[in-house]
């Protein structure tokens, strides 16, 4: 689906939002260092995917360069089909987590992945995905194995703007 662009009632366009991830935002902890999240996010292969270190659970903090709407996303296994992530955890907005808040905050939104959704994209509540700037993915759990990998997760929605929030500060701050 790279490339992706699917309008929307408004003209809009669906769209990959890859580009606009900040990659000096992007975090990966309990993430294998010869497998990082960087694999998953950008080079989307099967060759170069990401790997739990040392358990299953994996979490990524991730920034936009822009606000975003995020309608679904795509997340692809490796062969191993018990080491690919099944429980998920999805908070909007929480810009840094950690393991034990992650599993007892309530997220945005959790999903129990299916066969179906490691081939095909995972829709998300629309309306709880507005105005979003920042994700914190929380991988709980696999489909067994003693380590999680996946080749790619890719976000698809719509830019809410061209406003970089990297630009914003705070009312009141000096330029």
């Amino acid at each position: 689906m790279e490339g992706l662009m699917m309008p929307t009632e408004d003209k809009q366009q669906i769209e990959d939002l890859t580009a606009y991830i900040d990659k000096k935002s992007v975090e990966g902890f309990n993430v294998a260092k010869a497998y990082p999240i960087d694999n998953a996010l950008f080079n989307k292969t099967e060759v170069s995917f990401t790997k739990s270190d040392s358990d299953p659970q994996i979490l990524i903090n991730l920034s936009f360069t822009s606000p975003a709407k995020i309608k679904f996303f795509e997340l692809r296994g490796t062969s191993n089909t018990k080491a690919r992530p099944k429980t998920i955890k999805i908070f909007k907005n929480k810009v840094t987590a950690d393991f034990d808040e992650c599993e007892n905050d309530e997220p945005t939104q959790e999903i129990t992945l299916k066969e179906a959704d490691y081939s095909g994209k995972t829709e998300l509540k629309f309306v709880k995905f507005q105005s979003v700037t920042s994700l914190t993915i929380f991988i709980q759990d696999n489909c067994g194995a003693d380590t999680t990998e996946f080749s790619s997760l890719t976000f698809y929605g719509l830019r809410s703007g061209d406003m970089d929030v990297k630009q914003l500060k705070k009312v009141g701050e000096d330029e």
